[in-house]
């Protein structure tokens, strides 16, 4: 098997609260991909910070962004595995309410 083929499946995404704080695995780059295929099925006016979280791995209304995450699987049902990743972004979230903003990251400290 090539490795190049393998390797992007097994990388994660992490969610990271705030400059320098705690990081909450959330998905792997595959599995990230498909949520931001699901996310782009959404309005974004109706989901904003989810759209913003997508487009730019980064938002600052979590209490928010939490909301329409749950708001968005009961709207939208994703597939399994997204579905899955909403699971733990919305764990992540709720861990880390008063964060001052959320980031999307490969396990790098922003």
């Amino acid at each position: 098997m090539n490795c190049r083929e393998i390797a992007p499946h097994r990388m994660s995404i992490y969610a990271q609260f705030d400059e320098d704080g705690s990081q909450e695995q959330i998905a792997s780059n595959r599995g990230w991909s498909e949520f931001g295929d699901w996310v782009e099925t959404l309005n974004a006016s109706d989901f904003p910070n989810l759209a913003a979280l997508w487009e730019d791995g980064a938002t600052s209304d979590i209490r928010e962004l939490t909301s329409e995450v749950a708001k968005a699987v009961k709207s939208a049902p994703p597939s399994k595995d997204v579905k899955t990743i909403a699971k733990f972004l919305l764990s992540a979230l709720r861990e880390n309410a008063k964060a001052g903003c959320v980031l999307v990251t490969n396990g790098m400290k922003a």
